[in-house]
């Protein structure tokens, strides 16, 4: 599935194109956090927290 598609699929609110994207993208938002928190249990909870925040305001997302 190609960028494009998957975010048109998450504009749709599509369950299956949220577990692609998460599946794809998790360890490198992980990696981003936990260098900058240094905390595992943190690291953990933001990464939950920005898929979460993503999956409400991809309607916003204008493709920039």
């Amino acid at each position: 599935m190609t960028e494009a598609v998957m975010i048109k699929r998450l504009q749709d609110h599509n369950e299956d194109a949220f577990d692609y994207c998460y599946d794809m993208y998790k360890n490198l938002v992980y990696f981003h956090i936990i260098k900058i928190v240094k905390n595992k249990e943190l690291t953990e909870e933001l990464v939950q927290d920005t898929f979460l925040k993503m999956y409400q305001n991809i309607d916003k997302f204008d493709g920039r």
